[in-house]
């Protein structure tokens, strides 16, 4: 699967302020940041926690590359992302500077541009732009 020059990005949900994503998963406890002690909050992320966006049939999907596996470059969206679309029915498009990886692997972006609001497609199986 080829990117764009300029990648573009999914995210479920608003941007946050101050544009740091938080991990309710990990947190500072965790052996992977190498704390013993456990903090009163989970962690924020050092950006803006996204999907890549692949344009297929007029629309666009996410797809995600994990960092415990080989990347996604399947045409269709995997199980994860798919679950997120059936719980989202609306998404942003965004573009950004990817500043590093998310826990699973996925984008973090600053200096967030919303592109434009998105809405699910239930038959082209697709994200497609408000109008």
């Amino acid at each position: 699967m080829k990117r764009p020059a300029k990648p573009l990005y999914i995210r479920f949900g608003a941007v946050p302020r101050g544009q740091h994503s938080t991990n309710w998963y990990l947190t500072e406890a965790d052996p992977y940041y190498g704390f013993k002690s456990k903090p009163k909050r989970p962690v924020k992320e050092i950006g803006v926690s996204c999907y890549y966006a692949h344009r297929q049939d007029g629309g666009f999907i996410p797809y995600a590359v994990w960092a415990f596996g080989e990347p996604n470059t399947s045409v269709g969206m995997d199980w994860y992302c798919y679950g997120q679309a059936s719980e989202h029915e609306n998404a942003l498009l965004l573009e950004g500077d990817e500043v590093g990886k998310g826990q699973d692997g996925e984008p973090l972006i600053r200096n967030v541009k919303v592109v434009a609001k998105l809405t699910w497609h239930p038959k082209s199986e697709t994200y497609r732009r408000v109008k």
